[in-house]
């Protein structure tokens, strides 16, 4: 079966700028459409249903990249009302005009010259194959971005790191971590207080990782670390492990002793649709801090993936805006979560899924399930190795 290209829309009167950017999208993905002006621009999203993205120049003759967003935006067929637009900047435009874009509706930028990278980064960030992109999907998608660009260190290292997976066909994992309930802590005790904590829990994260991975903080008790020739499956062990280091910690306050638990995203170059096809590590990134919503979102801060769960999750959410009713949503979403096999956390899930760790048959144990068989698995290895080095041997656990 033909996978359905998704199609973006050009629009610039630099025939270099419109070859360039078809280019840097010309896969099997994508499929790209011209215009030369903001006039031509606007009868091609009316005439074509299928554009779901939309590059347009700042500034161009006929009308311009910030006249055609503006009639988008005040468009009252809402396909192309909602549709993200990328606008295209030069060095000559200023820092109140890109303001004044993003007032009109812009949804993020990208300034020539442009690497391909940046182009596959923003075409994958607001579209999704199938599916039309939410305005908090926008949201958030650009506010990842948009850290990311500022931290350049930890952009280098993540996009080497990706290079690398997909030259040498190794997978590498992204971890987004966040201390749940930051703002209300920073609230409770003070910003300087709670800086001490997040530094505290910074050093936590370095001193567990390897050298050859990174961890990066990316505002107020919120980190990611970029795992190299690390597995989902290994990148939930690391997960766990901190959680359960962070567990140990404890501060004391004026008014008492506080712990923090650590809420964590994780996703993999194994989550792609296709495992071949590797995106951009601001697209992972992105994932990450999907899956990291969805953890701090959760009752106990669970690990969570980002997999075919997160399209539940949306389904939740537009239930919920629907019902209008808070309790049942999350009794539908816990229920439904249960039953894809996301939270499962039983004895019998792990008997029944440990007969295919003995057999082999790895790939056909849930991915949701994989952190649940790591504590039996942990405690069995301990066993062997005392085993194997002569020592007593006693029940763990």
């Amino acid at each position: 079966m033909e996978t359905k290209k998704i199609k973006v829309l050009i629009v610039d009167d630099s025939l270099t700028v419109q070859a360039m950017i078809a280019k840097h999208l010309n896969n099997s993905s994508y499929e790209c459409v011209m215009a030369n002006n903001g006039e031509d621009g606007w009868a091609a999203l009316l005439e074509d249903e299928s554009i779901t993205l939309v590059f347009a120049d700042m500034h161009m003759p006929v009308l311009n990249g910030m006249l055609l967003l503006q009639r988008m935006r005040e468009s009252e067929v809402e396909r192309i009302a909602s549709m993200p637009v990328i606008m295209i900047t030069g060095h000559e435009d200023s820092d109140t005009a890109k303001r004044a874009s993003y007032k009109v509706g812009a949804t993020d930028f990208i300034s020539k010259p442009f690497a391909r990278s940046e182009i596959l980064c923003c075409a994958g960030s607001y579209t999704r194959m199938g599916r039309v992109i939410t305005v908090r999907e926008n949201e958030i998608a650009q506010h990842v971005l948009s850290v990311l660009h500022k931290n350049h260190m930890l952009n280098e290292f993540g996009n080497k790191t990706i290079s690398y997976s997909e030259r040498h066909n190794v997978h590498a994992s992204v971890m987004y971590v966040q201390v749940a309930d930051i703002e209300q802590m920073t609230e409770k005790h003070g910003s300087k207080l709670m800086d001490k904590v997040v530094e505290e829990i910074y050093r936590l994260l370095e001193n567990s990782l390897r050298e050859e991975e990174i961890v990066s903080e990316l505002d107020a008790g919120k980190f990611a670390v970029v795992l190299p020739a690390t597995k989902i499956f290994k990148a939930n062990i690391v997960a766990r492990r901190l959680q359960q280091l962070a567990d140990q910690l404890s501060f004391q306050f004026a008014d008492g002793v506080e712990s923090f638990k650590l809420a964590i995203g994780i996703t993999s170059t194994e989550s792609s649709e296709d495992e071949k096809k590797y995106l951009t590590f601001g697209e992972y990134c992105i994932q990450s801090q999907h899956a990291l919503n969805m953890s701090l979102d959760s009752r106990n801060t669970r690990i969570v993936r980002f997999d075919e769960t997160y399209e539940k999750t949306l389904e939740n959410e537009q239930r919920a805006e629907k019902k209008g009713s808070r309790r049942d949503v999350e009794k539908d979403y816990d229920s439904e979560m249960s039953l894809s096999g996301v939270n499962l956390s039983t004895n019998d899930t792990v008997d029944v899924n440990l007969s295919d760790v003995l057999a082999g048959d790895y790939s056909k144990i849930p991915a949701s399930a994989l952190s649940e068989m790591i504590e039996p698995l942990e405690e069995f290895l301990e066993y062997v190795r005392a085993a194997s080095n002569g020592s007593d041997i006693k029940k763990v656990g």
